[in-house]
């Protein structure tokens, strides 16, 4: 082979190595954002629930599934909420005694769409869900110098559809962290439960239970903090 040849091969050898060097133009398929948070609540009970308990107090926690730059999710919300508690000393065996704690709590988890803004220092939130709620009474024992309970027991426990809206706004922090304020109305509906008195001990040591039946919706008052944008 000639070296002019030679040379001409290898030109159109080595001429396409510069494209094959550039990476390839592959349309990138973003995913879903996902912001999450959780927060501190205040359970205000409203209608008839306002006449037989007082206001409550909890955790709460969420999630939304959000289309990247636009202003519509789905959210998914979770909370644990005590609206009574009551601890009396029993004698356990001998001169032993203990601690009987029970707690009347509710527990729900609901999922609809959210609308809200994703730009900003501040960025107001509404939103809608539905689910169910779970009204639980139960009873912990535990000695009088121990943290933890070695026995509980579910007294009585009822469940519940329920729907609410609420919403809010975050306050942006830095990029991804921002404190999260929020008022929601959650509606269960009419619901058996129990409240601080209506589990009653005879002299015999017979226990009965007065639940009460009614109505029981909350305006729920939520701050935590919230991480994405």
């Amino acid at each position: 082979m000639t070296p002019k040849l030679l040379c001409l091969t290898l030109a159109a050898v080595l001429a396409p190595l510069p494209l094959l060097a550039q990476e390839p133009i592959i349309e990138q398929q973003s995913g879903p954002d996902i912001l999450y948070g959780g927060h501190i609540l205040v359970g205000v009970p409203v209608g008839e629930f306002d006449r037989h308990v007082g206001a409550g107090l909890g955790l709460a926690g969420h999630g939304v599934l959000a289309i990247p730059d636009a202003p519509i999710g789905l959210r998914v919300q979770g909370s644990w909420l005590v609206y009574g508690s009551e601890t009396y000393s029993a004698p356990l065996i001998g001169h032993v005694w203990a601690d009987v704690t029970t707690e009347n709590w509710i527990s729900s988890l609901g999922v609809g769409p959210q609308l809200m803004a994703r730009s900003g220092a501040l960025r107001p939130y509404v939103h809608a869900v539905a689910g169910f709620s779970y009204f639980s009474t139960t009873s912990e024992v535990r000695g009088q110098d121990d943290f933890y309970g070695f026995a509980r027991s579910t007294d009585f426990d009822d469940f519940t559809f329920s729907w609410g809206f609420g919403g809010g706004f975050q306050l942006s922090l830095s990029d991804s962290l921002s404190l999260d304020v929020g008022v929601r109305y959650l509606d269960n509906g009419r619901v058996r439960y129990l409240t601080e008195g209506d589990i009653y001990e005879d002299d015999f040591g017979d226990v009965f239970l007065t639940p009460r039946r009614s109505e029981a919706n909350l305006v729920e008052v939520v701050l935590g903090v919230s991480f994405g944008r």
